[in-house]
């Protein structure tokens, strides 16, 4: 690789001289000094036109960067020699290929004796320190990453080109740019919740509708875009109800059988997606037992609004609450428990089993305890991704 090296001051006093003529003729100006110099030191390099062509876009890079610092002064010299003293002190370096290709090996060759020579990128960290010491000796970084951008250019690399030629101005931007890569390593882009854990938050926080969209709306403006829209929380609640729901004038209900069915599906398939899941270690078909505890309580002194009911004996004076709480699930064959309500008494996981408008009295609580565990005597197995599950509420 030859090259041609002169101090941009030089080179930015040969375009002034044909300021007056215009830019191109600045450009011409500088392409025949430096051509010609770069001749005069190169006697032994054939002119060719490749050699010609990336002296003339190194030139013209030149031109133009000086171009782009030299306008906004509008012609106050001073302030632009004071301004980019450093950059004008900097010398330029001009540089082609060698344009001969090198002569591929002949397949009937042997490698001679010694050590093979290893390609720069594979080399040791002594060995490039080595290699590279000749490039290095009497030249200045600024002259060195200059040529570095050079050659990026040359092979198309124009980002990599820019961040050296900054660092070449001025090395304490490289301070800026590692701490900027640094953080873009370690950033985690936010992740949107899904449809249960809008649900859930929702449910904690005891939020409206709308203030949820007003809170989605908010956050996605700071650039976190990380709740569902309403409609996906609406499909994750529907599959939160379960089926089969009984509904009169004085009374809504759900099946024992269809609400234990619901509860255990959904807690399994939540526990076999996670990792790690607790089914990992159990092999072959299992069989779980999954455990409930029910209760009845009773509120008086409501509201009575000029509605009447079919029945004129009917009141919503008293409500009567019937509610199941799932308390953990644990295999049957080994005892291990595989999930636990570490809230049992929270009203987060209190489910309605039967809402009645009836007031609490001795009789009614025999009634719906008889109620109750007529359906517990008559549950079924419930089976939940080929899991047989056995329904087992503790009261």
């Amino acid at each position: 690789m030859k090259s041609y090296a002169i101090s941009r001051r030089s080179l930015v006093q040969a375009m002034k001289e044909k300021a007056s003529e215009g830019r191109r003729a600045q450009k011409d100006s500088l392409r025949d000094m430096v051509i010609n110099n770069f001749s005069s030191l190169n006697r032994n390099l054939e002119m060719t036109d490749q050699v010609l062509r990336d002296l003339s876009n190194q030139i013209s890079y030149f031109a133009n960067e000086y171009f782009k610092r030299w306008d906004p002064f509008h012609g106050r010299e001073d302030d632009f020699l004071r301004k980019h003293k450093s950059w004008l002190d900097t010398i330029h370096v001009f540089e082609s290929k060698n344009p001969l290709p090198t002569p591929l090996p002949s397949p009937a060759s042997k490698p001679g004796p010694g050590r093979p020579v290893v390609d720069f990128n594979e080399a040791a960290p002594r060995t490039k320190r080595l290699k590279s010491e000749a490039v290095r000796k009497g030249q200045t970084v600024s002259s060195l990453c200059h040529a570095t951008a050079m050659q990026l250019r040359v092979e198309g690399k124009t980002a990599a080109a820019q961040l050296v030629q900054k660092i070449g101005e001025d090395p304490s931007v490289a301070d800026h740019i590692l701490q900027v890569y640094n953080q873009y390593q370690a950033y985690t882009p936010p992740q949107k919740m899904s449809g249960e854990e809008a649900v859930a938050l929702i449910v904690h926080l005891d939020l409206s509708k709308g203030q949820y969209i007003t809170l989605r709306e908010k956050v996605a403006q700071h650039g976190a875009d990380i709740f569902p829209c309403y409609n996906t929380v609406l499909s994750a609640k529907k599959a939160c109800t379960p089926p089969s729901l009984i509904v009169t004038e004085t009374s809504a209900e759900v099946p024992l059988q269809s609400l234990v069915d619901h509860n255990t599906r959904r807690l399994v398939g939540l526990l076999e997606r996670s990792v790690p899941s607790p089914f990992d270690n159990l092999e072959g078909p299992v069989e779980l037992e999954m455990q409930h505890k029910w209760g009845v309580d009773g509120s008086s002194a409501h509201s009575e609004y000029q509605q009447p009911f079919t029945e004129s004996e009917c009141s919503d004076e008293s409500v009567l609450l019937t509610a199941l709480v799932p308390l953990q699930l644990l295999s049957s064959s080994t005892g291990e428990v595989l999930w636990t309500n570490t809230t049992p008494s929270s009203t987060t996981h209190c489910q309605p089993l039967r809402l009645q408008f009836k007031k609490e009295t001795a009789d009614i609580i025999r009634e719906e305890e008889s109620h109750v565990a007529h359906e517990i005597n008559s549950l079924q197995p419930s089976y939940a991704q080929t899991k047989p599950i056995l329904q087992c509420a503790i009261f």
